[in-house]
């Protein structure tokens, strides 16, 4: 099909919207016409039934994008923009409809027989008590790169559970960590927990600008700790889904005490200037930034990834720097290929998070620990008495010597500043009614043994 016209984008709706698209083919003959009439750049938004493979016959012919015509208006007006910057194909998953239904799986039988012998919902659960994990015979997961399809996929029911729900969507989904009103008539649950890590900021200690323990050196780190507004990036980055750290020992570990508080979450752009000032890091050229206190130029240099995230968290450091009149570049590469620089001692300041793997806080203590340089050290930092406090904290058991010792660690942890700790973050899954038992592990990421599914009663 020819169109006289060339368009800027096109909503088309297919199958029962007019008479002229419901034939076989014709759905597609009319979008492969329009794709062919779009100007340079332009993009086509498609709203259409919910069955693959219309859906996937009107991509092929030249749509962009695909959106069920049920959306909230504000869904769809983000998707015609989306799709006109070029962003197509990322709606919604497409949805899987085998012509064939899977065998039952043993507990699915089991729980078919007891409803057909008249048991309610009741019974069934005290006849399935005591049952030995994993739970249920299958658990499948979805792996689905890009916030919006993640959210709209569990929204639209085709996945039971979204893990970790994206910080793009706390707002809309769990304002003020709780389920929005909208979720809970549907039946939603939320679960908010603290996780067991620490996103942090590491400078390079061999680093003749960053690193050092000088007076002046030190001066620098902790500075530039003082001119991090850590409760603007909880707020803005992580949608409020995080904590200030106060030391690198990490939540639910032994160690960790919530009466610690720190230099590590103060921001004082004063007290920074004043430490710049008072150590030689001054204008001496008059082009508005600092200098190092023998002239030579200072420049910060940040090794950053190319995604949404690291953009945002650069531009907050940019703002945070300017604002001390230090000058900041960004370095950009993949994130393996950070690590492995990183590791070799190659980079300046990065930023990092990481995850406790048990219970005992030893761990991110270790990060300071000297022989461990280039390996979880990767600030390189070495220091006699930290690393004699891990050494008698490896062979002491737990009790109050042990945590005196902690205590000492987090104390040279602030005062050196090797790391610059900013939060522990909060996590929040979100599950269908329908979904029981689902408790996310503190350490490591297993959790699907203890899931199960009950039917709902229909209202």
């Amino acid at each position: 099909m020819a169109f006289e016209g060339e368009f800027d984008a096109v909503i088309c709706l297919c199958q029962g919207a007019f008479g002229m698209m419901t034939a076989d083919g014709e759905d597609d003959a009319v979008v492969a016409g329009m794709a062919r009439a779009l100007r340079m750049g332009g993009r086509l938004a498609l709203s259409a039934f919910n069955d693959s493979a219309t859906v996937n016959g009107l991509l092929d012919a030249g749509a962009a994008g695909y959106l069920p015509k049920d959306q909230h208006p504000a869904v769809v007006r983000e998707a015609v923009l989306a799709v006109h910057r070029g962003e197509g194909r990322w709606f919604v998953p497409i949805p899987r409809r085998p012509d064939v239904l899977s065998p039952l799986t043993g507990r699915e039988h089991e729980v078919l027989v007891a409803m057909a012998r008249g048991l309610d919902n009741g019974a069934i659960a005290e006849r399935l008590r005591g049952k030995k994990l994993p739970l249920l015979d299958r658990v499948e997961i979805s792996i689905i790169e890009e916030a919006q399809p993640r959210w709209l996929s569990f929204l639209n029911k085709q996945h039971d559970y979204i893990d970790r729900l994206p910080n793009d969507f706390i707002e809309v989904a769990m304002p003020a960590r709780r389920v929005a009103p909208n979720l809970v008539k549907q039946g939603v649950r939320g679960v908010v927990t603290l996780m067991s890590d620490v996103t942090f900021t590491y400078f390079n200690m061999t680093d003749p600008v960053v690193g050092g323990m000088a007076p002046h050196q030190v001066a620098l780190r902790r500075a530039i700790g003082l001119g991090v507004d850590v409760d603007r990036e909880i707020r803005l980055l992580r949608r409020g889904m995080a904590i200030p750290a106060q030391s690198p020992v990490m939540p639910h570990l032994t160690g960790y005490d919530t009466s610690f508080k720190s230099e590590m979450s103060e921001y004082n752009p004063p007290r920074a200037k004043a430490l710049l000032d008072m150590h030689g890091y001054i204008d001496k050229n008059g082009d508005g930034w600092r200098e190092s206190p023998d002239g030579k130029p200072l420049i910060l240099e940040i090794s950053t990834q190319p995604d949404g995230q690291s953009r945002q968290q650069n531009e907050l450091w940019k703002k945070n720097m300017d604002a001390l009149r230090l000058r900041m570049v960004f370095k950009t590469a993949k994130w393996p290929e950070n690590l492995k620089a990183g590791r070799a001692g190659k980079l300046q300041i990065w930023a990092l998070a990481s995850g406790a793997s048990g219970g005992d806080g030893q761990g991110m203590i270790t990060r300071y620990f000297g022989p461990q340089a280039g390996n979880q050290n990767i600030a390189r930092f070495k220091h006699p008495a930290m690393d004699a406090i891990h050494e008698k904290m490896t062979v002491l058991p737990d009790g109050p010597e042990r945590l005196a010792l902690f205590q000492q660690a987090k104390k040279l942890a602030v005062a050196y500043m090797p790391y610059k700790l900013h939060s522990h973050r909060l996590v929040a899954d979100l599950m269908h009614p329908e979904v029981h038992g689902i408790r996310r592990p503190l350490f490591w990421n297993e959790w699907w043994h203890f899931v199960d599914v009950e039917p709902v009663p229909f209202a």
